[in-house]
């Protein structure tokens, strides 16, 4: 009979070995042709480098790369590049974007937990359980930002809807195809002398849908970093 602390460690690791991590919100905050963002951030999510180009007045592309360790053998390496519209100058500083994005790369999330079994005769045993999640991921997301820009600072939300596909290597716990949809609201803000600004942001994932072995997201995003604002004007105060 397995006991009640079987079961909750089963639960937990359940819980455990994500493939997917949410990537830091990115919000470049664009006004018009020829303004540029880069970010470099460290957070929940890993270390990531973003950047944003806005090739005409209201069109924007972009590009990223997240990488990160965790647990012991973890590893989490991925690409995406995007393309979106964005407006700017609305109502005392104002910016909104919108951007789809795609990309994909590899992920190795290992959890190992002791589960305690109860025997028929009363004893109990310890058995370690180890579940890992691992091989190729593929990425795609629609990722709207709102903003408020002055000369020293910003602030604003951006809500992502992302979905995540991991194909299992022959050294993951499962076979075959597992896949998720997870939603990230975060907001963030900044402060700096132009262009460059101390950035920081907190947020959530939340999965909506899941299928297959995928591990279950990280539900806190927070971190911290830089981002270097190149606009071809001097922002709107």
């Amino acid at each position: 009979m397995l006991a009640r602390s079987g079961w909750i460690g089963l639960w937990l690791l359940s819980a455990c070995a994500p493939a997917y991590r949410p990537p830091a919100p990115f919000a470049p905050l664009l006004q018009e042709e020829g303004d540029a963002n880069l970010a470099a951030q460290l957070g929940t999510g890993g270390a990531q480098l973003h950047g944003a180009y806005a090739v005409s007045d209201d069109l924007a592309v972009r590009a990223g790369v997240q990488g990160a360790g965790y647990a012991s053998e973890g590893l989490y390496g991925v690409g995406t590049v995007g393309a979106g519209a964005f407006g700017g100058a609305v109502g005392g500083g104002g910016r909104w974007g919108v951007t789809l994005e795609g990309g994909g790369g590899i992920t190795r999330g290992v959890t190992t937990v002791n589960v305690r079994w109860d025997t028929p005769e009363g004893d109990s045993e310890w058995q370690e359980i180890r579940e890992q999640n691992s091989g190729s991921l593929l990425l795609a997301a629609l990722r709207p930002e709102v903003g408020v820009e002055s000369e020293f600072a910003a602030t604003g939300m951006t809500l992502g809807v992302a979905y995540h596909r991991l194909a299992h290597d022959a050294a993951s716990s499962a076979v075959g195809v597992g896949q998720g949809l997870v939603l990230e609201p975060a907001g963030f803000f900044r402060v700096g002398v132009h262009p460059i600004a101390f950035q920081g942001f907190i947020g959530m994932a939340w999965p909506v849908w899941m299928q297959g072995e995928v591990g279950l997201v990280v539900p806190l995003q927070i971190g911290m970093g830089l981002t270097l604002d190149l606009p071809t004007t001097a922002p709107t105060p």
